[in-house]
């Protein structure tokens, strides 16, 4: 029995090491319940430290993560007099140092500071190795910092850490970096946080300590949105990561904290529904308490998240359809400027419902235009054009010309344009050219602003979609004349600039545009991938890939498809543009690009991945491969002079024929 209990406490300090914090609490427990003090006094001296005290100051930081901090505190108490009890040294130092991070964690400063004041005092008095010096000096600043008395202290903290490295004993250190770089980003040192905590990050897979992995996420997420604020994308990423991770370990604490960061940076964007998913179930079921700042926080914000849930339901449940309608678009828009595609699906799917119910209802084309643009938005382009034809085939002007008003533009004129973009991509080129002038006549005869605004704009996203730099600046200048003459919301003078940089090939202009636009709290991936084009067509290769992989992974979230055959296409190019030596991973990309333009009957994103990976198979003497790409996408395509790509394509299909 009594070597039992010596192996007890180690076998919870293991599992705390890897971050399993339910096995080690009941290691920790067990080891309290084994401890006899007339059997057991004696093995602080034999295994460094008295067994229950330590149990129990590792079982008060398992708890606290576990989210049992009510329990956690008065254990940590505890575990601090029964090391006074025991009078042995080490036994004290330890409790005292594993207290002082049990008070880190807790973001209590003043904890922190008593119990690192006494650790100094200790190792002093009793000539402890120079390690414990190291960690009460690293506590110090790091309180002195937290509590903002006395600046930053960086250099307590650096020096610290510069001891217990040199002590060799790198348990713990993991917790010590990432304190730092927090720290070090807080004061500025952006950079040297990061690179901080990477490579901590990056340690930690040779060492396993896991225990504090979650926070590690979460810091590293909170110092990416400091350095860059208006591109959350990554320090959403890491702050995702911090969830799963503290998930995975049941680490309640960590994964409450982590939410709260990343609910936060949604409510932001606007994307409540968003924030409200990640935030509840962290929260649902915490143990209460009043020691834990985040639970409070956390639980204010979802009853404000819910409230204005439960307005918006009450608006969208009114007996009056006129009403509901309403309700249902503004909702609908909302969603949509969040790139939120579970909530635009339930929003169309109650005013289907609601048109089918009520067919003579005015509003019911407004259902049908709704379901269009999330067809077009998720990639549906066939269902997305029939939605749009029945809109214009409903449209009466005795009775809708006043829904203009209602719901932001006319319903017939704003309908034309997007379903001239669709067409477009099905390869009706001429049709769509012909349907883009008749949605412009439209939106004048309208004589409402904004749906000229409207028409002028997606008009230029044709014309950027076709190619054609001339029409994109004749269509943006118009928009951006509408938006300087009439108080436009801000994210119109977004697009504006940002069309106008891409027709003048400005970077700058186009990532001003699109900060405006992210300024607003708006989503929108396609203005990404055309950036990402420009910047390597001006030189700026990594840069341009790095912003269509953050572009492409954001996708799988708000399921923009729209231009997703196009964002795979433009990586392969500039896959090539990088390494034309190699050209194995521009290949794949292409591939990709034609199989999710197949997918959706995208014939003209098709034949221009094709007519890519054709030129590339041709460069490379596989005729045969080129052939047998590019004749599928050019076969049957409608005939058009104004595609150049069809008659590049064609051209090259006679050259592979020969």
């Amino acid at each position: 029995m009594p070597r039992g209990l010596g192996r007890t406490p180690r076998f919870g300090t293991t599992c705390l090491y890897f971050g399993d914090f339910v096995d080690a609490h009941e290691h920790f427990q067990k080891t309290v319940e084994l401890y006899d003090p007339s059997r057991h006094g004696d093995f602080a001296n034999r295994f460094g430290t008295d067994p229950r005290a330590a149990a129990e100051i590792f079982d008060a930081l398992a708890l606290w993560v576990l989210g049992r901090v009510d329990e956690a505190l008065p254990l940590a108490e505890r575990a601090l007099a029964d090391a006074g009890s025991a009078a042995h040294a080490p036994t004290v130092a330890s409790v005292l140092q594993y207290a002082a991070l049990l008070g880190l964690v807790r973001c209590n400063a003043e904890a922190v500071a008593t119990c690192s004041r006494a650790l100094a005092d200790i190792a002093s008095r009793y000539d402890l190795p120079a390690g414990w010096a190291g960690v009460a000096a690293f506590f110090l600043g790091w309180a002195k910092w937290s509590d903002g008395a006395e600046g930053s202290r960086l250099a307590e903290m650096r020096r610290g850490l510069a001891i217990v490295r040199e002590s060799g004993n790198i348990v713990r250190l993991p917790s010590f970096e990432a304190a730092l770089a927090e720290a070090e980003a807080s004061a500025g040192e952006t950079d040297v946080g990061l690179r901080r905590l990477d490579d901590a990050l990056a340690e930690l897979e040779r060492t396993e300590e896991r225990w504090c992995e979650a926070e590690m996420h979460r810091i590293r997420g909170e110092i990416l949105l400091k350095r860059g604020p208006a591109d959350t994308a990554a320090a959403e990423q890491s702050l995702q990561v911090a969830i799963a991770i503290a998930q995975s370990q049941k680490a309640r604490s960590f994964e409450l904290r982590a939410a709260l960061c990343l609910a936060k940076l949604y409510r932001a964007a606007n994307r409540d529904a968003d924030a409200h998913a990640v935030l509840a179930p962290a929260a649902e079921g915490f143990p209460p308490t009043r020691q834990f700042p985040e639970l409070t926080e956390a639980q204010t914000l979802l009853a404000a998240l819910s409230e204005r849930d439960a307005l918006s339901r009450e608006l969208a449940s009114r007996e009056d359809a006129s009403e509901r309608f309403s309700a249902y678009h503004s909702l609908w828009g909302r969603h949509l400027s969040r790139g939120e595609p579970a909530p635009m699906r339930e929003m169309a799917e109650l005013l289907l419902r609601d048109a089918a119910a009520q067919p003579d209802c005015p509003e019911t084309l407004i259902a049908h235009h709704i379901s269009g643009c999330n067809c077009l938005q998720f990639g549906d382009f066939a269902a997305a054009h029939q939605h749009f034809q029945k809109t214009v085939e409903l449209y009466d002007p005795t009775r809708h010309g006043d829904l203009a008003n209602r719901f932001g533009q006319d319903s017939r004129a704003a309908a034309k344009i997007l379903d001239a973009l669709t067409v477009w991509v099905l390869g009706r080129v001429d049709d769509s050219l012909r349907l883009a002038d008749r949605a412009l006549a439209d939106a004048e005869s309208a004589g409402h602003v904004a749906t000229m605004g409207h028409a002028l704009a997606y008009a230029a996203f044709l014309a950027l979609f076709r190619c054609n730099p001339a029409a994109v600046a004749t269509y943006s200048q118009a928009v951006a004349d509408i938006v300087s003459r009439y108080d436009f919301p801000a994210y119109w003078a977004g697009i504006a600039v940002f069309l106008q940089g891409r027709a003048m090939s400005r970077l700058a202009e186009m990532r001003g545009g699109l900060a405006i636009y992210r300024e607003q709290g708006r989503i929108w991936l396609l203005p990404e991938a055309v950036l990402a084009e420009a910047e390597a067509s001006a030189g700026e290769t990594e840069a341009g890939l790095r912003r269509l992989d953050d572009a492409l992974a954001g996708l799988q979230r708000t399921e923009e498809r729209l231009y997703e055959a196009e964002m795979h296409r433009i990586r392969g190019e500039i896959l090539l543009k990088r390494d034309p030596a190699n050209t194995a991973a521009a290949e794949q990309s292409l591939q990709a690009a034609i199989a999710v333009a197949q997918s959706q009957k995208a014939r003209s994103f098709e034949t221009r991945a094709a007519l890519s990976l054709a030129k590339l198979y041709h460069a490379a003497d596989r005729g045969a491969d080129a052939h047998a790409v590019l004749a599928p996408a050019v076969e049957g395509f409608p005939p058009t002079q104004q595609f150049p790509e069809l008659t590049e394509g064609q051209a090259l299909i006679s050259v592979l024929s020969r």
